[in-house]
C-alpha cells in the first residue's frame, strides 16, 4: 500500500522510469533495505563489473604496497629510535587510515563479486 501511494515520488527521486515488485532479489542487484521491505537496484547491466573489480584490485594492491612500506618503517628499530615522535605518529595514523581504506576496498570487491 505504501509503495503504491508513493510510486510517482519514488520513481522521480530514484530517477527510474519503472519499478516492479518481486519475491526474490534479482541476480546482479544491490539491495537497499527500507522499513517494510527492500529496494533492489540492478547494477550488473549498468556498470562494467569486471572492469570495476580490476580497478579495485589495482587500487588495493597500490595501497597495500604503501602500507607494507610504512609498516616496515615502524618495525625498523633504527628508524624508530631516530625518527621524531611527530613523524612516527603521522606514519601510525596513516597506517590506521590505510587499513580502514583497504577494508572498504575489500568489502566493495566482495559486493561486486556478488553481482557477477
Amino acid at each position: 500500500a505504501r509503495l503504491e501511494r508513493n510510486r510517482v515520488l519514488i520513481a522521480r527521486l530514484a530517477r527510474v522510469e519503472r519499478f516492479e515488485t518481486a519475491a526474490v532479489v534479482p541476480k546482479g542487484a544491490v539491495t537497499l533495505p527500507v522499513e517494510g521491505g527492500a529496494f533492489c537496484l540492478p547494477l550488473a547491466d549498468v556498470i562494467d563489473v569486471s572492469g570495476e573489480l580490476a580497478r579495485l584490485v589495482k587500487t588495493l594492491a597500490k595501497l597495500e604496497g604503501e602500507l607494507n612500506g610504512l609498516k616496515a618503517k615502524v618495525a625498523n628499530v633504527n628508524f624508530m629510535s631516530r625518527a621524531p615522535e611527530e613523524v612516527v605518529s603521522q606514519i601510525v595514523d596513516r597506517i590506521a587510515e590505510g587499513d580502514g581504506e583497504a577494508g572498504k576496498l575489500r568489502a566493495a570487491m566482495e559486493r561486486l563479486k556478488g553481482l557477477e
